[in-house]
């Protein structure tokens, strides 16, 4: 019965339920990374921002700024998908 359930040897003979809690975990693990390079991207973009304002160059400060929103979006939406994750099948 044993043999039924497992995967050809190019999967390393593992259940398929295995696999896609190892692969789901990985992604998971993965998207948190991504969340916090971006707020990371954030804190580095707003700082630049503010440095750019002080020193007299205000179009630079706000390109840095509008850079430093969208990756604080980008990381909140990704952060929101992790935590309230859709159960649409």
């Amino acid at each position: 019965m044993e043999q039924e359930q497992r995967l050809p040897r190019e999967t390393g003979g593992r259940k398929p339920n295995h696999l896609e809690a190892s692969c789901a975990r990985a992604i998971e693990d993965e998207l948190w990374e991504a969340v916090e390079k971006l707020e990371h991207r954030a804190e580095t973009l707003t700082s630049f921002s503010q440095r750019q304002r002080s020193s007299g160059h205000p179009d630079l400060a706000e390109a840095y700024g509008k850079k430093a929103v969208e990756s604080k979006e980008h990381a909140r939406s990704i952060r929101k998908l992790l935590i309230f994750p859709r159960e649409d099948g």
